[in-house]
């Protein structure tokens, strides 16, 4: 089956060269088709010329509720890299469901407000984090009754109080605070604020934007369709995203050590093993991750190679599953088939 185009070919009319379109937000998009629908090279220049122009387009044309958006997505992608750095691997998975969801709404013509639960703040909100138990507090409020005081009770003990006051020698003591004995503080607010301290140092130290994982990821790929095939690299696109995805795409690539690949080689593993992805696949996967670090040690973006990708290490390896080869006996063979579909002399016992 031939792969599917991004491009659409329009054939030329009253003696001009076809070109290549583009049908985006209401609006269609040329590029030159060069030699015709068969000169590769020429489509691939379009494509690249389309994404580009797509970036564009998007840039000067903002969503509904984009900058909410843009803000939420931001800080959990620094929360992820936090995590990745610190093996948080409870709050990377949630970080990593939250990326997937924002960025789907995103993708939509029209993206919906972003509820409370999808922020990160919303992660330390009691009707957030625990429902169930926020519900059973407000029933617990909403249908508290408290007991009938008379007012004459309060006279009796008011007065009683009085009386026993009267009756001590000297002025009460004064008690001093004691810590144990205050309300104590709410253990989501202080994680609260434990995360946005965190983000805090993550703005005031990180490097910027330019600098992070994906924004490398973009230059890598930019210098690798001038080299490789457009089939390539789309594989070594989706490859990429998938890691940036998992690791972060604000990480910085100092962080990118020998851990971080083996966590990734460890989470490409238990996929196999589970059989949600292929062998093969999780191999390509993470070759296109070594190249990709490879290349930013070559122009000096990281100062040294991660020592599990030494090429005398195991550690990184993934075995491709073969498929069982089944073989029949002339006996086995039949037994794969009923004994009515035989000419009448051939015995059912033989099945």
């Amino acid at each position: 089956m031939p792969r599917s185009r991004k491009l659409t070919w329009q054939a030329g009319t009253a003696g001009r060269n076809g070109r290549w379109r583009k049908k985006y937000k209401g609006r269609s998009y040329y590029f030159s088709g060069g030699r015709g629908k068969t000169d590769r090279v020429a489509y691939e220049n379009a494509v690249r010329a389309w994404e580009k122009k797509k970036l564009e387009v998007d840039a000067a044309t903002p969503k509904r509720h984009q900058a909410d958006y843009d803000a939420a997505i931001s800080e959990w992608q620094y929360a992820l890299s936090w995590c990745r750095k610190h093996s948080d691997d409870e709050m990377a998975a949630i970080a990593s469901a939250k990326l997937a969801k924002l960025q789907a709404q995103l993708a939509s013509p029209k993206p919906v407000a972003i509820s409370r639960e999808d922020k990160l703040d919303g992660q330390f909100d009691m009707s957030v984090r625990n429902p169930t138990l926020q519900q059973f507090l407000n029933d617990i409020v909403e249908n508290f009754e408290p007991l009938p005081v008379s007012v004459a009770d309060v006279q009796t003990g008011v007065a009683e109080l009085e009386a026993g006051l009267a009756e001590r020698q000297g002025p009460l003591p004064l008690l001093e605070p004691n810590p144990d004995l205050l309300w104590p503080a709410d253990p989501l607010q202080i994680e609260r604020e434990i995360w946005r301290d965190r983000l805090r140092v993550l703005h005031r130290s990180g490097e910027p934007r330019e600098a992070d994982l994906q924004s490398h990821i973009d230059n890598f790929l930019e210098s690798k369709r001038q080299l490789v095939s457009a089939g390539r690299a789309d594989m070594l696109k989706l490859h990429l995203n998938r890691f940036s995805e998992w690791c972060g795409g604000g990480t910085s690539v100092a962080d990118l050590a020998g851990r971080t690949l083996a966590e990734y080689h460890q989470l490409l593993h238990e996929q196999v093993k589970s059989k949600s992805l292929a062998s093969s696949t999780a191999k390509d996967c993470l070759a296109s991750v070594k190249t990709f670090i490879r290349w930013l040690w070559q122009r000096d973006i990281i100062p040294a190679l991660p020592r599990v990708m030494d090429g005398r290490t195991q550690e990184l390896q993934i075995r491709s599953e073969h498929s069982e080869i089944v073989t029949f006996t002339a006996l086995s063979a039949l037994r794969h088939f009923h004994f009515s579909e035989f000419p009448d002399g051939v015995e059912a016992g033989m099945v």
